[in-house]
C-alpha cells in the first residue's frame, strides 16, 4: 500500500505532467508575444532609426549641396568681383590713357593767340626779348632785354665765329672722337666717322648738333680752355657786356647772355658770308661713314614765313626755348628779334612772329620816308 505522502507526491507529479502543455502554452504565448513585441519594438525603432538615417543622409547631402553651392557661389562671387575689379581697373587704365592722350593733344594744339601789346609786356610769355632796328641800331621794344640768362645753343653762334678765324677749309676733314659724342645727346655724327669741316658747320648751325660743334672747335687745334677764352674775348670786342661762356655747345647753364647781346652776336655771325648762308639753309644732306644724313633746320619760321633772313634756335631746361632771328632782305635784313626763355617750342616761334609783325608795321612809315633816299 502506498502511503499518504506518496499519494500526494504522485498527485503533484500527475498534475504537473498534465499541466505541462498549459504551462508551456502559457509560457510560450507570452514568450511569443514578448518576442513579437520585442520584434515590433525592434522593428519600430529600426524604422524610426532608418528614417532619421535617411533624413540625415539627405541632410548631409543637402548640407553638402549647400556647401557646394556656397562654394560655387563664393567662387562665382569672387570671380565676378575679380572680373569687376579687372574691368574697373581696366576702365581706370583706359581713363588714364584717355586723359594722357587728351593732354598730349592739348599740348600739341597751339596756345590761344593773344594780341601782342607793346604796352603790356605780359602779353609776351618769354622771359626776355628784344626787337632791334638794324638800320639805326635802336631798340624798338624790349622785355628784360638786359637780364642775364642761360642761352643754350645760341652759344653756337659765337663758336662758329671763332672757328671762322682759323685757317680751316670747308673740305678739310677730321675724325669724331668718343669725347666729342659723350653726353652730347642726339647727333648725326658718330665716334670714328671722318667728317668735313663744311658738314660739321651745317650740323652745328642747322640741326644744333652738339657732338659736331665739339668736333668743329677741336679741329682748330686750340685747347678747350683757349677756345673758350677766345669766345669771351670776342664777346667783349662785340660789346656784349653781360655775356660769359664756359664751353662751346650751350649744354652748360654757365653760358649766359642777354637778349640784347644775342642780337649783337647774331649780327656778327650773319656778317660772315658762309655763316650767313648757313643760318637760312633749310636742309642739308651729307655722307657720314656708310650712311647718308639729312639735316632739317630747327628754325620753323624758315618754312612758315618768307621774310626770315637768318636764325638760330636754342633749348635747355634752365634756358627755356630761345630764338634769334634776322628779318628782311637776305642782303640787308632790317630787323632783329631775340626771344629767350619761351615756355614751349611752338611759343618761341609764335611770339617771335608777333614781334616781327608788330615791328614791321611800326617801321612802315620809316621805310616809306627812307625810300626816296635809295633812288
Amino acid at each position: 500500500m502506498i502511503g499518504r505522502r506518496s499519494r500526494w507526491l504522485l498527485l503533484v507529479l500527475g498534475l504537473t505532467l498534465a499541466l505541462t502543455p498549459l504551462v508551456d502554452g502559457v509560457l510560450t504565448i507570452p514568450a511569443v508575444e514578448a518576442a513579437g513585441a520585442a520584434t515590433k519594438s525592434t522593428t519600430k525603432p529600426t524604422s524610426k532609426k532608418s528614417t532619421p538615417a535617411k533624413s540625415t543622409t539627405s541632410r548631409k547631402s543637402t548640407t553638402g549641396a549647400k556647401k557646394t553651392t556656397g562654394k560655387s557661389t563664393a567662387k562665382t562671387t569672387t570671380a565676378v568681383k575679380k572680373s569687376t575689379a579687372r574691368s574697373t581697373s581696366g576702365k581706370k587704365t583706359v581713363t588714364k590713357r584717355t586723359v594722357a592722350k587728351r593732354n598730349r593733344k592739348s599740348a600739341r594744339r597751339p596756345a590761344p593767340i593773344v594780341a601782342f601789346d607793346p604796352a603790356r609786356p605780359a602779353t609776351l610769355r618769354a622771359e626776355s626779348a628784344v626787337v632791334l632796328d638794324r638800320r639805326t641800331g635802336h631798340v624798338l621794344w624790349g622785355k628784360n632785354a638786359d637780364e642775364t640768362r642761360p642761352v643754350a645753343s645760341l652759344t653756337k653762334l659765337m663758336t662758329a665765329l671763332i672757328v671762322t678765324e682759323s685757317p680751316l677749309a670747308m673740305d678739310d676733314s677730321i675724325t669724331v672722337t668718343m669725347d666729342d659724342v659723350t653726353g652730347a645727346g642726339r647727333s648725326h655724327v658718330r665716334a670714328g666717322n671722318r667728317v668735313s669741316i663744311g658738314d660739321l658747320f651745317h650740323c652745328s648751325l642747322i640741326s644744333s648738333d652738339n657732338a659736331a660743334t665739339r668736333t668743329l672747335a677741336r679741329a682748330t687745334g686750340m685747347s678747350s680752355t683757349a677756345f673758350v677764352a677766345r669766345m669771351n674775348q670776342r664777346a667783349r670786342e662785340l660789346g656784349m657786356e653781360h655775356s660769359h661762356y664756359v664751353e662751346t655747345t650751350g649744354l652748360d647753364a654757365g653760358n649766359v647772355s642777354t637778349a640784347r647781346d644775342q642780337a649783337r652776336v647774331l649780327d656778327a655771325a650773319y656778317g660772315d658770308p658762309m655763316l650767313g648762308v648757313l643760318l637760312r639753309t633749310e636742309t642739308h644732306s651729307f655722307r657720314c661713314g656708310k650712311r647718308t644724313e639729312t639735316l632739317n633746320n630747327t628754325n620753323r619760321l624758315l618754312k612758315s614765313r618768307n621774310d626770315i633772313a637768318a636764325g638760330k634756335t636754342g633749348f635747355t631746361r634752365p634756358a627755356g626755348y630761345c630764338l634769334a632771328t634776322h628779318i628782311g632782305a637776305a642782303d640787308n635784313p632790317s630787323l632783329t628779334t631775340v626771344v629767350l626763355g619761351a615756355p614751349s617750342n611752338s611759343s618761341r616761334f609764335s611770339e617771335s612772329a608777333k614781334l616781327i609783325d608788330w615791328a614791321k608795321k611800326s617801321l612802315e612809315p620809316v621805310a616809306h620816308d627812307a625810300a626816296p633816299s635809295h633812288r
